[in-house]
């Protein structure tokens, strides 16, 4: 398998050459799907990022944990284990993924000198708004991003894909700095009390 199957009319008419977004997803999480199936949602992330970078869902197989057989007359660790779909062996190797563990993901791909680079972030949400959110700040900051390049150097698969995933790593370090941040500002009132 090929990512190359995935890619649609949508990928060769872009702006772009050859670099864009797979949403992996699963029923798990029930937000992101009705973000995907929504007509008004999915049409106003395809608005923030679709003829400069598409981005296609794609739901894998899911995997599931399972217990370590027990031989008579031994001892083991109750440590589930990860089984993975044989069906998504090819599709995980293609985007250099180890698992479907933490779906739903939004895989960045693109193609240089016949390898494939990708790297994969997790959207997070506990509601449909959050779920949205996750995911039109991922398309507004490739958008602002592929604003930013010379309309000559959107050619340079690698350039823009190292210039996304950098920004995309600056937007998840932010976040995590600013949870910590207010769980610091929570301890910090809460020690004041006494």
């Amino acid at each position: 398998m090929e990512i190359g199957k995935y890619k649609t009319a949508l990928v060769n008419k872009s702006k772009i050459d050859n670099i864009f977004g797979i949403l992996l997803y699963s029923n798990s999480n029930p937000f992101l799907v009705k973000v995907i199936k929504d007509e008004d949602f999915w049409n106003s992330l395809h608005t923030n990022s679709g003829t400069k970078f598409p981005i296609f869902a794609l739901k894998p197989k899911l995997g599931y944990y399972s217990l370590p057989n027990q031989n008579n007359h031994t001892l083991y660790h109750l440590i589930p284990i990860w089984k993975e779909p044989s069906e998504n062996q090819e599709l995980l190797k293609e985007l250099g993924i180890p698992d479907t563990k933490k779906l739903p993901l939004l895989v960045i791909c693109t193609e240089v000198n016949k390898t494939y680079l990708s790297c994969a972030y997790e959207i997070k949400g506990d509601s449909i708004n959050s779920v949205f959110n996750s995911l039109n700040k991922f398309c507004k900051i490739i958008n602002d991003t592929v604003e930013k390049f010379d309309e000559k150097n959107l050619k340079n698969n690698e350039s823009l894909f190292r210039e996304i995933s950098k920004n995309f790593e600056y937007y998840v370090a932010w976040n995590e700095l600013n949870k910590g941040y207010g769980m610091f500002k929570k301890i910090r009132s809460f020690f004041k009390l006494f």
